[in-house]
């Protein structure tokens, strides 16, 4: 899961892929393309069958939204591949091309806020679920250098 995304989604919903597909991928609706990994899905199956990164003219539609479950034998395959960028380098090759692994598709419709700018972060600070984030995690007092600011990221672990 990339850290640097603010959603409501209920991670239960994704953390064990289906019969048959060993990779899960959540996927938001994006108005633009320009900044987001976008996902070919065949609906009939639930399938992701195409990825473009970054690509303008893709214009609205479904992209990853950077968070994703994979079964013991994926996870293997991925720890096998020491140094492998999991997007570029395995997620791609292995579960588009090859389709050695198939990826299902789970839609989050709780919303996404990328905070990748100011202006992302300024909106992650209004909660875009029934669940009031920032008591659990307040913002932190930003100072001086916010005026440079590219990304703020953080990490919750057990």
């Amino acid at each position: 899961m990339h850290c640097d995304n603010y959603t409501g989604f209920n991670l239960s919903q994704a953390l064990a892929p289906p019969p048959g597909y060993p990779v899960s991928v959540v996927c938001f609706h994006s108005e633009v393309s320009d900044s987001v990994g976008r996902l070919e899905i065949d609906s009939s199956a639930n399938q992701i069958t195409g990825w473009m990164e970054k690509d303008p003219s893709a214009g609205p539609g479904w992209a990853s939204n950077a968070i994703y479950s994979f079964d013991r034998v994926a996870l293997d395959d991925i720890v096998g591949t020491q140094g492998a960028d999991l997007i570029s380098e395995w997620m791609i090759p292995n579960c588009i091309q090859s389709e050695r692994f198939p990826a299902n598709a789970v839609y989050n419709t709780c919303g996404n806020i990328d905070i990748g700018t100011i202006e992302a972060l300024r909106a992650a600070q209004t909660p875009v679920c029934d669940t009031d984030y920032q008591s659990y995690f307040p913002l932190p007092d930003l100072g001086s250098w916010v005026e440079s600011f590219s990304e703020v990221s953080c990490e919750v672990c057990p």
